[in-house]
């Protein structure tokens, strides 16, 4: 695992990314600074972690509008902003029929 501002993301290649998720993650994206001058501090944005390892940003401020990406260590990676992004773990859904 590796930090990514004060969550853990797996590795790509590590077990615990391969493993079959039957949930989805809810995360607020928290910015202390605006590197970009778009998105503005404070709450910006939620992202959604699905089950497939995908990850939808939402957000509030700026283009307002949906980004996807194939992880959420890619989206950690575009929007971190070397830690001026705090992700914040809201709540884990558990999927029925999983």
């Amino acid at each position: 695992m590796k930090d990514s501002g004060h969550i853990s993301v797996p590795e790509q290649n590590s077990d615990a990314a391969r493993r079959p998720r039957r949930f989805l993650t809810v995360f607020t994206l928290d910015r202390k600074t605006d590197v970009s001058g778009v998105s503005g501090i404070g709450v910006v944005a939620h992202a959604v972690v699905f089950p497939s390892g995908k990850c939808v940003v939402d957000w509030h401020v700026g283009g307002k509008g949906l980004a996807i990406y194939d992880s959420f260590a890619a989206m950690v990676a575009t929007h971190g902003h070397d830690g001026q992004t705090t992700f914040i773990e809201e709540e884990v859904v558990t999927l029925d029929g999983g």
